[in-house]
């Protein structure tokens, strides 16, 4: 099936579901942002007749996250980021490290961190030889200030659609129309292009 638009790729609703969608390779490949006005919701097998729900995390920022375990040696502990994990966040935006340790220590301290990794030590000149777990959250890579599109995210967005489409089953009523104009999603009938100067000027001659 291939759904072509010049404003709208395809409007799909539902009575009770909307749309299910399966592949081998993939289900849905969106290339462009993804909106939605609800949580996304995982459903993860589990051997039971029902399987459980997960919710995926969000953030009014674009993060990326890594986590693991370290060992203070001595007082002082190493991370070495994966290569994913280093390519992706923002050299530009500072790290957000959480370390706990799996121990009596004295507490322990950032001493540097970069998009490589990170050092920790022991407050007051520690020495103990703990185990740590760690998490660290970064801006992702290129996505320091995101753009979203003004006119999705308006609360009427969902209004306009309604509106200006039409269900092509309803015989009775007709939809408004929709255009975009300037950036905004405009309901009501596509004013006609601007004229040709340079064409007028040759059909009149």
């Amino acid at each position: 099936m291939g759904a072509w638009g010049a404003l709208m790729g395809a409007d799909i609703h539902g009575g009770v579901y909307g749309m299910f969608v399966e592949g081998s390779e993939f289900g849905i490949y969106s290339k462009g942002p993804i909106y939605s006005s609800s949580p996304a919701v995982q459903l993860q097998e589990t051997g039971e007749p029902a399987r459980a729900v997960l919710y995926t995390s969000t953030s009014a920022d674009v993060m990326v996250m890594a986590s693991g375990r370290g060992m203070l040696v001595g007082g002082s502990g190493t991370v070495t980021f994966d290569n994913t994990f280093t390519k992706v966040v923002s050299v530009d935006s500072p790290l957000i490290i959480t370390v706990t340790p799996a121990g009596n220590t004295s507490g322990v301290y950032d001493a540097s961190s970069g998009t490589s990794g990170f050092t920790v030590k022991e407050n007051n000149g520690g020495t103990s030889n703990v185990s740590f777990s760690w998490i660290a959250i970064g801006t992702r890579r290129g996505y320091e200030h995101p753009q979203v599109a003004e006119d999705v995210v308006s609360a009427g967005f969902e209004s306009k659609i309604r509106e200006g489409l039409h269900n092509d089953a309803d015989l009775s009523t007709n939809g408004s129309g929709l255009y975009h104009s300037k950036g905004q999603l405009m309901v009501g009938p596509s004013p006609p292009p601007p004229a040709d100067k340079k064409m007028a000027g040759k059909r009149q001659n």
